[in-house]
């Protein structure tokens, strides 16, 4: 998951979460819930960054007064259907340290790091082995040339000192006047014979 989609995650669960502390239970579409995630979208939409404490306090302060206004002007609604819900549903024990919805969403972000971390190490592995199997393929591709190279020096090493001998065992030939026997020379280089 890239920065811009953990952003987003982030920003959907905030929205969640304000309308949960502070929106009513009329759904998504209620006009107040449409006006808390407009408060969120007003503030994130102008981070070009992450996310930061300041922003989260801006919104939590701006979510408090719209909430404060919305008591003001519907003193039971709200309120009822708050203490409705807080009967109803059964009390978790939770840390302390996880009241918080702010700590709640640290914890999630500091979860999506530790896991972005690691893929971005495994994302390094990955290319480390993938560049160590390529420099022992071209190692290997090299040591082959080189194998080729010195057995064709040595082909043309063993034909240089056969042409070579040659020429020595002809000079040696001459120099004496010719080992012809019979009209028969005898090559010891090849063992042919010149009649």
């Amino acid at each position: 998951m890239n920065k811009k989609e953990r952003k987003q995650k982030l920003i959907s669960l905030l929205k969640t979460k304000v309308v949960q502390r502070y929106g009513t239970d009329a759904g998504p579409t209620d006009r107040y819930n449409m006006y808390l995630t407009e408060i969120i979208d007003s503030v994130t939409g102008l981070v070009m960054g992450d996310i930061t404490k300041a922003h989260l306090t801006e919104i939590e302060g701006r979510a408090k007064k719209a909430y404060a206004g919305y008591l003001k002007h519907n003193p039971m609604g709200l309120s009822a259907n708050k203490r409705k819900e807080a009967k109803s549903k059964p009390k978790f024990v939770t840390p302390a340290s996880l009241k918080n919805d702010w700590v709640i969403m640290d914890f999630f972000e500091a979860i999506e790091n530790d896991k972005s971390i690691k893929a971005d190490a495994q994302k390094l592995h990955d290319t480390k082995i993938a560049v160590r199997r390529t420099l022992d393929e071209q190692v290997a591709r090299k040591q082959e040339i080189q194998r080729k190279e010195r057995v064709e020096e040595e082909r043309y090493l063993k034909e240089q000192n056969s042409i070579m001998e040659q020429w020595n065992y002809e000079q040696q030939v001459s120099k004496w006047g010719g080992g012809c026997v019979g009209g028969v020379v005898e090559t010891s280089y090849n063992n042919n014979y010149i009649y």
